[in-house]
């Protein structure tokens, strides 16, 4: 085993602290010359860091490095270095035109060079960082707040030979990704000597950060590989799929070009892997371990048109009316209404509220798509299905027609079109969620009856018909009666259905005119007593005269005579 003298400051104490705020991170190098037999090289890391949140750490003045060589286990060990902070800078905010993005996103980066004199080997060099542990918010990722990360680059024995440089990084790793907005990342590597960069996607690396003693060294050097990969959240989740099965990540595997279409807000891990060759010597290999940060961006125009189903169903009404209320309406220079239906009708209005009529049931598209005033921002703040459906038509007949307090049962039989569900309802608050049923009028008199259908889309459509309860009347009254008290035929009263009886009047003469008996109460009879109360009145024939009249204002009256017999 090969051992390079150190000097190590003491310091690690300062190291060992957990870097969730760390971001993500990348290594590449400069061969500055060889000399007896040893390759010189300057060594640069780059690590980002998420400065939005006061709390989070700075970065460290030192990085320890771990340098390994050897085609398997176990590696030759060069020991711990530190790599010193040269300068560090904020990474510039992505651009998405026409939307309004984050203001409270940080992320700095900073740039470590180490110096580091190796001797020219057979082998390969693995020169690497680690550091515990990743930001316990990352959502694609087992238990990210105990995974590590591993930044790494591989020194083949020919990049050592040819006293190689590996390519750089051309752009930073963006700050943050809006919401259902492609983003093209150039992901591209700069190589000065015209080498040949081949991207493919890979997996980002664990470490033992957090116990360096599992990989059997002292806890302040980094591991030397094989590395493990990070467990993602399958099966939603993979390597080649970071931020989800629904959102886009594409890879150009010839120039480094990722198209990103991200589907959902949080925090995701996904690495580069880059390999560079010289025709094909394989010269260095190294991984880009980065970290998303999604997030929504509105759009520059609002609008706040109320929230519709979609398909949002308006049945039988034909006139379409959408109030606008898109803002900051000062900035608006110019509405685009487009409504269209797939059997060829289109419609196209510019001012800021939709009214149209419909044609005809079917389906229809309905959008809106809002120009600023410096015609830079075209904005799509509406789109809707819309479908309209002729509404069903309610109807019912009854039976018997003329519905009286005698014939009170009436049957109900629904005529409707298109109808499926069907709610009867009755003045008395009774209702009934059958199509055909039959009803006992309790009260008298004009009755409303309610039909109310839906059909199997929600359309609805109500028809109320009259019924009018007629009140029966009859009263009859005997020729004769025999007041002998044997509890037989003693009184004389009337019969029949006197309910619905009004202003009644009985009176009763003798045969000279006078008035012997006379009542206003239908229930009361005479029982052959002057007035109910005096002497016996003889048996004979009187003179009666009976007056009524029904609650709808009809009036009977009747005269005749009545034999009283003793």
């Amino acid at each position: 085993m090969k051992i390079l003298p150190l000097f190590v400051l003491l310091i690690f104490n300062i190291l060992s602290l957990k870097a969730d705020h760390i971001t993500g991170g990348e290594i590449h190098y400069e061969c500055k010359g060889v000399s007896d037999n040893k390759i010189e090289l300057d060594v640069f890391f780059t690590k980002y860091r998420d400065c939005s949140i006061a709390e989070n750490l700075p970065f460290y003045p030192t990085l320890r490095i771990g340098i390994y060589s050897g085609s398997d286990e176990p590696y030759d060990d060069y020991g711990i270095h530190l790599a010193s902070k040269m300068e560090q800078s904020y990474v510039e905010n992505p651009i998405f035109n026409c939307l309004n993005t984050p203001t409270n996103t940080c992320i700095e980066k900073a740039i470590y060079l180490l110096n580091i004199s190796l001797p020219i080997s057979d082998d390969k060099y693995v020169i690497v960082h680690q550091e515990c542990c990743r930001s316990i918010v990352i959502s694609n990722i087992v238990a990210p707040e105990l995974t590590g990360t591993t930044q790494f680059i591989e020194i083949t024995p020919e990049g050592q030979q040819l006293c190689n440089s590996s390519p750089n990084f051309t752009s930073s790793i963006p700050s943050f990704l809006c919401v259902n907005q492609p983003f093209l990342f150039d992901n591209s590597l700069m190589d000065k000597e015209g080498d040949v960069v081949k991207y493919v996607l890979c997996s980002p690396f664990t470490s033992h950060e957090n116990d360096a003693s599992l990989c059997g060294i002292s806890n302040l050097q980094p591991c030397p590989p094989p590395y493990q990969p990070v467990s993602f959240l399958e099966p939603f989740y993979k390597y080649d799929r970071p931020l989800g099965e629904n959102a886009i990540w594409n890879l150009n595997e010839q120039t480094g070009a990722l198209s990103i279409l991200p589907r959902s807000q949080g925090q995701f891990v996904a690495s580069l892997c880059y390999e560079e060759y010289r025709g094909n010597l394989l010269l260095s290999r190294t991984i880009r371990d980065m970290q998303f940060n999604i997030t929504e961006c509105d759009s520059v125009f609002y609008t706040v048109t109320e929230e519709l189903d979609t398909p949002y169903l308006l049945c039988g009404d034909s006139l379409l009316s959408i109030e606008n209320n898109s803002y900051p309406e000062d900035e608006i220079d110019r509405y685009e209404w487009n409504v269209s239906s797939n059997d060829g009708f289109s419609f196209t209005s510019n001012f800021k509220d939709l009214i149209l009529n419909i044609p005809h049931e079917g389906y229809y598209d309905v959008s809106l798509q809002t120009t600023g005033i410096d015609s830079t921002c075209v904005t799509k703040v509406y789109e809707q299905i819309l479908y309209v459906k002729d509404i069903p038509k309610a109807d019912f007949d009854y039976s018997p027609l003329e519905v009286t307090t005698i014939e009170s049962e009436v049957s109900f039989s629904n005529h409707s079109e298109n109808g499926q569900f069907f709610n009867w309802l009755f003045d008395d608050g009774s209702s009934f969620y059958k199509e055909d049923i039959t009803y006992s009028f309790i009260d008298t008199g004009y009755q409303t009856i309610t039909l109310a259908i839906t059909d199997q889309y929600g359309c609805k459509d109500s028809i109320t018909k009259v019924v009018d309860v007629v009140p029966t009347v009859t009263y009859h009254l005997p020729n004769a009666f025999t007041p002998n008290g044997d509890g037989k035929n003693d009184i004389f009263i009337g019969k029949g259905i006197t309910e619905y009886i009004r202003d009644f009047q009985l009176t009763i003469w003798n045969r000279w005119g006078n008035k012997v008996f006379e009542t206003n109460n239908v229930l009361e009879g005479w029982n052959g007593l002057y007035f109910n109360s005096g002497k016996e009145i003889p048996s004979g024939v009187y003179i009666l005269s009976l007056s009524y009249s029904s609650t709808r204002g009809e009036i009977v009256t009747d005269n005749g005579y009545i034999t009283l017999i003793r």
